[in-house]
């Protein structure tokens, strides 16, 4: 099985630092298909900075997709309609993913299985102390970030984010929830 993420990058100034940390090695590993980003038109100096980003790599997994609204919401739908991987995660511009841990969710991803919420750290940045967050139905409602999900994209492909600035991944995560998918 193989990965769609969708990455929304909105008007404001975006950290692509983090970006660079993980990219090349992710665009390096077969469990990856694409990784979507979905920019706004809204700041054209992020248009320019995320185009020399991808071109740098020059990798047919990574597109480039232009949006003429400007909230993560009708990003993320967008996202959803380019998916062409069986499988399917939103993560932000600023977000440090775990490779590692994502390719190992990848492999255990079961036929049976619509959606899976993956354990996360939290860095204090001050300290460097590492705390683990357990995956866990309540956890969920305490730290519902879309990032944290794996679907598979047949099972959300009808399911829509809302055009919010904020919230957008709870009220997503919400009508999941109301339909009978396996998590």
């Amino acid at each position: 099985m193989t990965l769609t993420v969708v990455i929304p990058v909105g008007s404001s100034v975006p950290d692509f630092v983090n970006l660079e940390q993980w990219l090349p090695f992710a665009i390096r590993r077969e469990e990856f298909g694409q990784f979507i980003f979905i920019q706004s038109t809204v700041n054209e100096t992020n248009v320019k900075v995320l185009s020399k980003v991808i071109n740098k790599y020059d990798s047919h997994k990574l597109l480039h997709e232009v949006s003429t609204k400007d909230d993560p919401g009708t990003m993320r739908n967008l996202g959803i309609t380019k998916a062409r991987e069986e499988l399917i995660a939103f993560w932000d511009i600023d977000d440090i993913p775990c490779i590692e841990n994502i390719i190992e969710i990848i492999q255990i991803f079961d036929k049976n299985i619509d959606a899976i919420c993956a354990n996360f750290e939290i860095v204090n940045s001050k300290t460097g102390n590492i705390k683990t967050k357990k995956n866990s139905k309540i956890a969920s409602l305490y730290n519902p970030g879309i990032w944290r999900y794996i679907f598979r994209t047949s099972k959300i492909r009808e399911l829509k984010f809302p055009s919010l600035r904020m919230g957008e991944d709870q009220v997503f995560l919400a009508e999941i929830l109301s339909h009978d998918l396996v998590i």
